[in-house]
């Protein structure tokens, strides 16, 4: 606490970045997608096939990924995370998290939709 004031976590605004960055990375470990075109069910032959063992997860990844940024911003609007923060404070936090997400779903999820096309 300085001058009456409470110092804001060094975490506020990221956690739902961290926590969703975690369970996606439990959740490809539980999984086990194919990250190697050698690997892939179709190898040497023509056809689609996914990179997990359900192809469901075609789906559904992108979705959870799409989940994960929207709560990420909902988290940067909340008035909670700007408490006693500077609008430069801010907006570093908001474009680091948004960032990071943007930047797991561009070189860990689009490369395994597309690794056994």
């Amino acid at each position: 606490m300085e001058n009456g004031v409470p110092r804001p976590s060094r975490l506020g605004g990221l956690w739902t970045c961290l926590a969703g960055g975690l369970f996606l990375a439990v959740l490809l470990g539980y999984l086990r997608p194919v990250f190697d075109p050698a690997d892939c069910p179709n190898a040497g032959a023509n056809g689609n096939a996914s990179a997990f063992t359900d192809p469901a997860w075609d789906l559904y990844l992108p979705l959870l990924v799409l989940g994960w940024l929207l709560l990420v911003a909902i988290e940067q609007a909340l008035p909670a995370t700007w408490r006693h923060r500077s609008g430069l404070a801010v907006t570093l936090r908001a474009t680091l998290a948004i960032g990071v997400v943007i930047a797991v779903s561009c070189v860990v999820v689009a490369p395994l939709e597309v690794v056994c096309r």
